[in-house]
């Protein structure tokens, strides 16, 4: 997993400490507003300061490798961790805090009870519209650049730069506000099975990055994973796949401006009308969208197979996966993009029971 040789995640060579210390610098504080309910999302303030801190994206190319496949797509979710016993100790989660002191706890109650709650809703589950087409085939590139990234959702949505001890160059990924101080990610952005060292040594979060537009970004804190993630690794990304899930804490509250996305799970089996956006060509910093439709036969038990499109590369990690609306109300993050399924779809790990409830206890 992200072996800087094959490189794993784009790689930004221009970057180093003092860029990052120029960051830093540059990152403005927000009053942390209060939190009546994360879960349903906001849509922000509007207040939304555009900064100059963060010197520009080097053009020059980006190296990138090929995620590896996920397996036969019709078992993507048989035997899945969900299926464990709730106290099992890849439930576990693992944080790094701020001064870099990594501890472990085992499964909270509100990890547990998601993963119960997620077993009744699995098995109760009620498909609707039994003759809608199951699966899309992905045709021409319908991805649209955005001229601007400043309003929600779009602002609710960044990219999350992170480094690793021992190497100067800085990586990216897709992200996306899940609360007023907390991103959602993709455990593969913070956490390097490969590295002496594998947690991220510093990451920063942009909202509405856009070329060469963007919000005051802020640090992490402190980041998490499951245990999963780290303990069941076996050298290939399809031993861990389905606890790649990270979330990271901010320093400062930039969602009480830019808005953030409801984690409330999605627990229905009938298709919808679906929004990826990110940064899903491997060598733009522009942000894109794509529209698809995901059919129910879609929608596995922890995961969604989509026909939005998205370049296979790191950059596209995390990226958020949400219900399209022509409102002006907050959206509900069904999934985040995990990379390429195989020729013709992508993956999305889903907001389940249990990382919704995960959300609610992390948040700050």
């Amino acid at each position: 997993m992200m072996q800087r040789g094959n490189g794993a995640i784009d790689k930004m060579k221009h970057f180093n400490s003092v860029i990052l210390a120029g960051i830093l610098a540059g990152m403005t504080a927000v009053s942390v507003p209060a939190l009546a309910d994360v879960a349903d999302g906001s849509v922000g303030s509007g207040k939304k300061a555009q900064s100059r801190s963060m010197e520009k994206f080097p053009d020059g190319p980006l190296k990138m490798r090929q995620a590896p496949k996920r397996g036969d797509v019709a078992a993507r979710s048989a035997g899945g961790p969900r299926s464990l016993p709730e106290d099992d100790d890849a439930f576990s989660l693992v944080r790094k805090n701020a001064k870099g002191e990594v501890t472990k706890r085992p499964p909270s109650d509100a990890i547990k009870q998601g993963i119960r709650d997620g077993r009744r809703a699995d098995a109760s589950a009620v498909t609707e519209d039994e003759t809608e087409e199951a699966r899309a085939i992905v045709g021409r590139d319908d991805r649209i650049r955005l001229d601007n990234a400043y309003d929600y959702p779009f602002s609710a949505t960044g990219m999350l730069l992170v480094s690793f001890k021992g190497d100067d160059s800085v990586y990216a990924c897709s992200a996306a506000l899940v609360g007023p101080a907390t991103v959602i990610t993709t455990a593969f952005c913070i956490y390097d099975h490969e590295l002496q060292d594998p947690w991220y040594d510093k990451a920063s979060f942009w909202p509405g990055l856009n070329g060469e537009d963007y919000y005051d970004g802020a640090f992490a804190s402190e980041g998490e994973v499951l245990n999963g993630w780290i303990s069941n690794y076996d050298g290939t990304y399809g031993s861990v796949w389905d606890y790649d899930v990270a979330l990271l804490n901010l320093e400062q509250p930039v969602g009480d401006d830019v808005g953030w996305f409801g984690s409330k799970p999605y627990t229905a089996r009938k298709g919808f009308d679906a929004n990826l956006a990110g940064y899903l060509k491997e060598d733009s910093n522009r942000m894109w969208r794509s529209k698809c439709r995901v059919g129910k036969g879609d929608i596995g038990d922890i995961d969604i197979i989509h026909t939005c499109d998205a370049d296979d590369a790191a950059r596209a990690y995390g990226a958020p996966l949400f219900i399209f609306h022509g409102d002006d109300k907050p959206r509900q993050l069904v999934g985040f993009n995990q990379g390429a399924a195989d020729d013709n779809s992508n993956w999305a790990m889903k907001v389940d029971n249990m990382i919704a409830n995960w959300i609610g206890e992390f948040s700050r």
